[in-house]
């Protein structure tokens, strides 16, 4: 089987052009506002260095479990035509990832920002 043989500036610009695929996406643009707010606040409360690389892994990998739900979910319409129990229930499996780990990010904002109400 031949390999693609594209450069490094052709695979970053394409996914670039999948970045902007994620980013017409309204949930993506949602939660990428989200991460970036609490970046912020990080930064204005002055929290500590691994409390910032935590909020900044949980914002990715928000982001990035999005970005593959929504990869899956163009694959599948693509693909199945038809409707499809089969097909439903992967989007919500798939979805149900993007869940888990949104309220996971709840859950260290509120144990983060919950400490500054304790102060």
């Amino acid at each position: 089987m031949a390999k693609n043989k594209q450069t490094l500036g052709q695979s970053f610009a394409g996914a670039f052009r999948g970045l902007r695929y994620v980013l017409a996406e309204r949930n993506f643009r949602l939660q990428l506002a989200l991460g970036a707010l609490a970046v912020l606040l990080v930064y204005v409360f002055g929290f500590s260095r691994v409390e910032v690389i935590l909020v900044l892994i949980i914002s990715a990998l928000v982001l990035g479990s999005e970005a593959l739900n929504t990869a899956l979910e163009y694959w599948l319409d693509h693909t199945i035509k038809r409707p499809d129990p089969v097909v439903a229930q992967i989007k919500e499996i798939s979805a149900a990832v993007v869940l888990i780990f949104s309220l996971t990010a709840i859950v260290i904002a509120l144990v983060l920002f919950g400490s500054l109400a304790l102060k």
